[in-house]
This record gives structure tokens, sequence and C-alpha cells, in this order.
């Protein structure tokens, strides 16, 4: 969010939450944000009821107890932490 008050472009595009997107329009209302994919669409990844579970509480309880267990596919797995690891390197 940050990044698109700082930046010189007026235009993005948007993968996130419906919710972030709400807030990055209220704090730059100059600047035009396109969701992606668009509303209209019939893929809901920005309403995404998996990502409106996710509570600090159940972050919190997660680290501590190191559960529940996922299981993965070795292929599923080794491209998700390329995926992970690139995601951390941005900056």
């Amino acid at each position: 969010m940050d990044y698109c008050g700082k930046s010189s472009a007026r235009e993005f595009i948007v993968v996130t939450e419906a919710g972030i997107l709400t807030e990055m329009k209220r704090r730059y209302p100059e600047k035009t944000f396109i969701p992606a994919p668009p509303d209209d669409e019939a893929c809901g990844c920005n309403n995404c009821r998996y990502m409106k579970m996710i509570t600090l509480e159940n972050i919190f309880t997660t680290l501590r107890d190191e559960r529940p267990e996922i299981s993965l596919d070795e292929e599923v797995r080794r491209r998700a932490e390329r995926s992970i690891l690139n995601m951390i390197a941005i900056k």
C-alpha cells in the first residue's frame, strides 16, 4: 500500500482482498486502482472467504502450536516454496 503512495505511477493493477483495495482508494484518491481479476469475472479472488478466516489469533496459535499439519506433494511444495521466496525477496 505504501508503494502506491510513493510511486509516481497513476494506475495500479491490484491483486488483493476487496477491503484492502477500498483502503487504497481512500488513502490515494488521485490514483486509479484496477482489481485483478475484475469484479465482474467469475473468479472471486478479490472476495476470498478463506482470506476472511485468517485472524491474528489464528496465526499466533498456528505458529505457537505448529498445527494444523499440512501435507503436500513434493512438486507442489517445491513450486509453492519458490513463489513464497520470491514474495519475501520483493522489497
